[in-house]
């Protein structure tokens, strides 16, 4: 099926769920860091979405994340959410790389916003991560 639409959003629009994380947002991105929270947690972009193009429904085919990982950082769980149900999870057991870009197997027509959640393990002293944008390619 054709590539029909991108819908990007930018790094500083980032959500992070832990407690005590800290979230610098500059210009080019935002710096997350444990600070007091856990070392691993859960941040999430909300990706805009049409849902129906020229009269047609949208279905989300690649999920795509930009990046990058500061010392004893990974990302190690990789979650996409069609409203509140899923169009694909992808937890291989280990670090993701940058970029992140995954195709998803499981198409449903879409019935509401995305949004594309990950996991980030602070392994130690000094960790962060630079978040520069997270997007969906449609079909």
């Amino acid at each position: 099926m054709s590539r029909k639409h991108d819908m990007w959003t930018h790094g500083t629009s980032v959500q992070v769920q832990e407690n005590g994380w800290g979230a610098l947002r500059e210009g080019k991105h935002t710096t997350v860091t444990p600070g007091n929270g856990p070392s691993k947690g859960w941040v999430h972009f909300a990706i805009p979405t049409p849902v129906v193009v020229d009269g047609a429904p949208l279905k989300a085919r690649t999920a795509l994340v930009r990046f990058r990982l500061g010392p004893q950082t990974s990302i190690i769980n990789f979650q996409v959410w069609n409203a509140n149900q899923y169009p694909a999870i992808y937890d291989q057991g280990g670090s993701y790389t940058n970029p992140i870009e995954v195709t998803l197997t499981n198409q449903p027509d879409l019935i509401g916003g995305i949004g594309i959640s990950f996991r980030v393990d602070f392994a130690g002293a000094g960790a962060w991560i630079e978040l520069f944008g997270a997007g969906i390619r449609f079909s």
